[in-house]
């Protein structure tokens, strides 16, 4: 299983230093054997181990300095998840969407499935529904099913979807379907074959470098493009 602590604090040290930017105070960084490190010497650290990522394990506002204690993780947990679950079949679910229609892998046999996990209280699952919602329309057709399924309640569900376009079809209590695939983190897209099988996962959601706007990772295009052409 995922740690669930270093799945949703996980961060690179870019994120880590954007959060942090806007303060004055000297940052100071902190190894779990409580080893102090300036700045200078944390960069020597990641450049030291390209490639693994850093966790964020905890960061404390003293008086005078900024406290950031981190970790060098040997396995990316993202890495992980995925080789645990491609080429696995879809765990069995069955679900209610909003208007209380049943979803389950038997009755999207034989069809190709594209699943967006994502919480309410996820922001950056917010602010990319429109851009899915985009691709959706793209592709919309009876060969390929576009699901959403969600933790929280149909209530909670409504509320925020009364504000915001978003055209895949939302699953609220899916609670079952994101423990069954040990989901701790939000966004993740799957890709499903129509034989039930895993083919693609990605996680969090992208962003345009130059706009700093919502964007569908070109990835995902490729993985549902190719599933089709099966």
């Amino acid at each position: 299983m995922l740690n669930k602590r270093l799945l949703s604090l996980t961060i690179s040290c870019l994120f880590a230093c954007m959060a942090y930017g806007q303060s004055t105070k000297p940052k100071v960084y902190i190894d779990p054997k409580g080893q102090r490190y300036s700045r200078t010497q944390f960069d020597s650290i990641t450049a030291a181990n390209r490639g693994k990522p850093i966790a964020t394990i905890d960061v404390t506002e003293k008086d005078k300095e900024t406290e950031i204690t981190f970790e060098v993780m040997a396995v990316n947990p993202n890495d992980a998840f995925r080789e645990k679950w491609v080429g696995k079949p879809l765990p069995t679910f069955s679900l209610k969407d909003r208007q209380g229609n049943v979803y389950s892998n038997a009755s999207l046999k034989n069809k190709l499935i594209v699943i967006n996990f994502w919480s309410t209280t996820c922001i950056p699952c917010l602010k990319e529904m429109p851009v899915l919602s985009d691709l959706e329309a793209k592709y919309k057709g009876d060969k390929i099913v576009f699901i959403a399924p969600a933790p929280e309640s149909a209530e909670q569900v409504n509320r925020i979807l009364s504000k915001r376009k978003f055209t895949y079809t939302v699953l609220p209590k899916a609670e079952p379907l994101f423990s069954a695939l040990t989901i701790e983190g939000y966004p993740y897209h799957f890709v499903v074959d129509q034989a039930g099988i895993i083919q693609a996962i990605f996680s969090g959601a992208s962003i345009n470098p130059q706009t700093n706007q919502p964007i569908v990772d070109e990835r995902l295009v490729e993985a549902i493009d190719q599933a089709l052409t099966k």
